[in-house]
């Protein structure tokens, strides 16, 4: 995920990219923790809070929850290899 951010930033000193478990699924995470938390405004997240059975700082999903992946993500414009899953086929790549 932080990969995938980085690309979005500089997509002119990306060639290529190779995304091993990229977390993405950490932004829905982040939403349904705020859900549960009964706050009103990310202003009233407390300074630490339970996520995912972790105790983190309240900055860490406020932070979270401005960043929109799939906004993030169509900034890449280079090429993009994710791996993600256990039951995948994996396949030799040779770039030349």
């Amino acid at each position: 995920m932080v990969s995938t951010l980085y690309a979005a930033d500089n997509s002119k000193k990306i060639k290529n990219i190779i995304l091993i478990f990229p977390a993405f699924v950490l932004f829905d995470d982040v939403k349904e923790t705020y859900a549960t938390l009964g706050v009103s405004s990310t202003k009233e997240i407390p300074k630490v809070i339970t996520h995912q059975n972790a105790r983190l700082g309240g900055v860490y999903l406020r932070d979270a929850l401005r960043i929109n992946i799939n906004q993030e993500i169509k900034k890449v414009k280079s090429p993009v290899l994710i791996i993600q899953g256990q039951m995948m086929t994996l396949y030799l790549i040779v770039m030349r």
